[in-house]
């Protein structure tokens, strides 16, 4: 951070291009390592640099948008990070189509930021949407599919749909598991979450089964003392 700090201050980064490149790579580095107020300054002004650079729609422009849609968010300020998200996906729809990568990212994105408010209605259908292009497009265990569908189930959750919640754990990790790939970050994320859902619905004995097999998982490959681990110790607790 300190290189960075002084390649700022260069005459050769002094305005334009390069210094805005600079303050995004800043930025994201401070987001990263959790400094947010320093994300926040760093991604603002390349965020001023790039819109007397770039048009509206500038790929670079939107990446800093959505960069700091996100630090709003960590820091609290969720009528901001909404706003500056539907600014995003509008933009990534214009440049990018309806159905891409960085348009459905967005779309996931904005629907957990609904749902964490309450916005139930709202977060629902654009993350269904979300899901259905995601599996068409990206394929159904494609990690960003999996995240909406990840994301699409806590929201069926928190209202109290338990079965289609379950549905929508219980997909991907059959096809992950025939794969070969249960052991995926997304896979492993999924199980956990599953487990939690039998928690809720005071299912005792199956989520503490499974909250076991996530601990010895998470121990053999990450060790003890990682926080994934501990965490499934934790909830393997709760569940006796």
């Amino acid at each position: 951070t300190a290189r960075l700090d002084a390649l700022a201050s260069a005459p050769v980064f002094s305005g334009g291009a390069l210094r805005a490149e600079l303050k995004d790579a800043q930025a994201r580095l401070a987001y990263d390592a959790g400094a947010d107020r320093q994300a926040l300054e760093a991604a603002q002004e390349s965020l001023r640099l790039r819109e007397a650079l770039f048009a509206d729609d500038h790929s670079l422009l939107l990446d800093t948008k959505n960069l700091l849609a996100a630090i709003t968010l960590r820091l609290g300020d969720r009528p901001a990070a909404e706003g500056a998200w539907l600014e995003v996906l509008a933009g990534f729809e214009r440049r990018y189509g309806a159905e891409s990568l960085a348009t459905l990212t967005v779309m996931s994105n904005l629907g957990m930021l609904l749902e964490q408010v309450g916005l139930f209605d709202e977060a629902e259908p654009l993350l269904r949407d979300a899901l259905a292009a995601a599996r068409t497009v990206l394929g159904p265990t494609h990690p960003q599919t999996l995240t909406i569908m990840n994301n699409l189930a806590l929201l069926l959750e928190s209202q109290g749909t338990f079965d289609q919640a379950e549905a929508l754990y219980l997909e991907p990790l059959e096809t992950l598991r025939e794969l070969g790939q249960g052991e995926r970050p997304e896979a492993l994320a999924m199980e956990n979450n599953l487990a939690y859902l039998y928690l809720l619905q005071r299912a005792g004995a199956e989520a503490q089964r499974r909250f076991a097999e996530l601990f010895d998982r998470f121990a053999g490959t990450l060790g003890p003392t990682h926080p994934d681990t501990l965490r499934a110790l934790n909830n393997r607790g709760r569940a006796e």
